[in-house]
């Protein structure tokens, strides 16, 4: 960002490649507004090809459910999807593709044979996609499912966030970790301090932005 030495930005960019998938999407995308082409065009490249493996596998996989039909290979489908859409490689009408995409092959999944890992991931996807209720009831069977309330709870209250419960998002909080170093921790102090704030407006007789 700072590097006034555009070969100095254009050796970050070849640096950011070895970087997990996670970290380096993010970086690349910042390089794609770089002021020089060749910084631009190697960002672009990268993640067009990043891009390139997931479908490849995508695609692997497909004809693998095609063969045997089995839960596990169509929940590998929609995980492959919901990456794509994580690491905000797709936005706009390709995002809710994907997301679309992600949902059908769980549900295709959970018909199947249905596991608490699905349940867990459609939950995360009808997140995306603004479904609270929908996320709400299978995230609740990702737990009864067998996963902890631990792993579920970030979700949990996540949808309890956007519809405005505030009453379950304080008990979906307290299975945050406490450390301070915790990202939860950080989000659960936001969300404490939202829920806060929203209580007052309220008291005040006034609408909350």
């Amino acid at each position: 960002l700072y590097n006034k030495d555009s070969a100095r930005r254009l050796l970050a960019i070849q640096a950011v490649q070895h970087l997990p998938k996670q970290q380096s999407v993010p970086l690349l995308q910042l390089a794609l507004k770089d002021l020089d082409d060749d910084v631009r065009l190697l960002a672009y490249a990268s993640l067009e090809t990043i891009e390139t493996e997931v479908n490849q596998s995508i695609s692997l996989f497909k004809k693998q459910y095609k063969q045997s039909n089995k839960a596990e290979i169509a929940f590998d489908i929609a995980q492959q999807y919901w990456e794509l859409c994580y690491l905000g490689i797709a936005d706009g009408v390709i995002k809710n593709y994907y997301l679309e995409q992600a949902e059908a092959f769980l549900i295709s999944a959970n018909n199947i044979q249905e596991k608490a890992p699905f349940n867990l991931l459609l939950g995360r996807v009808y997140l995306e996609q603004k479904k609270t209720e929908l996320a709400e009831i299978h995230l609740s069977k990702a737990q009864t499912g067998g996963l902890k309330m631990t792993q579920v709870a970030p979700y949990l209250a996540e949808a309890a966030y956007i519809a405005k419960d505030y009453q379950k998002l304080q008990q979906y909080l307290a299975y945050f970790p406490s450390g301070q170093s915790s990202k939860l921790s950080q989000l659960k102090a936001f969300w404490s301090w939202k829920k806060t704030s929203m209580f007052a407006y309220y008291w005040k007789g006034l609408t909350p932005m």
